[in-house]
């Protein structure tokens, strides 16, 4: 159930109620099943306010529920899929469109989820409660000949509390969430190169917390991604294809999976694209 109002160049609200109904099983080979089931009502609210012509507030607060990664190879009740958690978030803040070719947004947050770790005897379940709040901005850039740039940051200072006793987890800071993330993306598709384009994301990952008991972080990890592209049309139907390049520079190190494990972050590659539109 949905409602909603909008006041023309002026304002909107919108207010929302989700009665939600989430069951999981999981069937292994040689193993008992195993399935989980949660019931929840879920309310959401947003709003936007027109200050001036240019400048625009707005605010959201919002439930849902979080589907948790199955428990990892290391647990002893390994693949067991966890029940999903509530969470719940509420955001604000402002854009501004300065025209003709540039638009701001800065705000602020706070997320709240469930924490899942093993615990002291190696069992992975829901120790605790995550509480993030932070702030975010972002510039976009759109250019008369093709060109546009869109750089943000998430600058994120996570809090863990635990209701069960974490194995190795007496630290403050949760394991995963990256405190300061920026990125910057390049699209350049000019009219007189007919089809052609191409394509930079530069991505920056501040060091961020690998142990439950914060002793030891992850360094920061910068990745470089380019790409090209050609758009053409023949036999009166649309074609494309494409060319990208991840991590230019073939940077180390290391990133962290859902389930928190230490990943080495993919080297140098390649994908080529090919589309057709029939």
């Amino acid at each position: 159930m949905n409602y909603g109002e909008h006041w023309k160049n002026r304002a909107s609200l919108s207010v929302g109620l989700l009665w939600t109904h989430y069951s999981r099983r999981l069937d292994t080979p040689n193993r008992p099943s195993s399935s989980e089931s949660t019931h929840k009502l879920l309310p959401t609210v947003s709003f936007s306010v027109n200050t001036l012509r240019t400048v625009t507030f707005y605010g959201s607060y919002t439930r849902g529920l979080e589907d948790s990664p199955n428990a990892p190879g290391n647990a002893v009740n390994r693949g067991e899929p966890p029940p999903a958690t509530p969470t719940w978030q509420v955001d604000g803040g402002v854009r501004v469109a300065i025209q003709p070719y540039l638009q701001l947004l800065g705000g602020a947050f706070k997320v709240h989820k469930g924490y899942f770790s093993l615990d002291t005897d190696g069992r992975y379940t829901q120790v605790g409660d995550i509480s993030a709040q932070g702030v975010e901005s972002s510039a976009t850039w759109t250019g008369p000949e093709g060109l546009t740039i869109v750089a943000g940051g998430v600058w994120l200072r996570p809090e863990v509390k635990r209701q069960i006793d974490e194995q190795g987890g007496t630290g403050e800071v949760p394991v995963g969430p990256v405190p300061r993330t920026l990125n910057i993306n390049v699209d350049y598709a000019p009219a007189f190169l007919r089809g052609w384009g191409a394509t930079a994301q530069w991505k920056s990952l501040s060091a961020r917390v690998e142990t439950g008991d914060n002793l030891y972080r992850l360094p920061p990890l910068n990745t470089l991604s380019v790409g090209v592209r050609y758009l053409f049309k023949a036999f009166n139907r649309g074609f494309s294809a494409r060319l990208d390049v991840a991590n230019v520079t073939n940077a180390t190190g290391l990133t962290l999976t859902s389930t928190y494990q230490a990943v080495s972050q993919l080297t140098r590659n390649y994908t080529f694209t090919f589309a057709a539109d029939l």
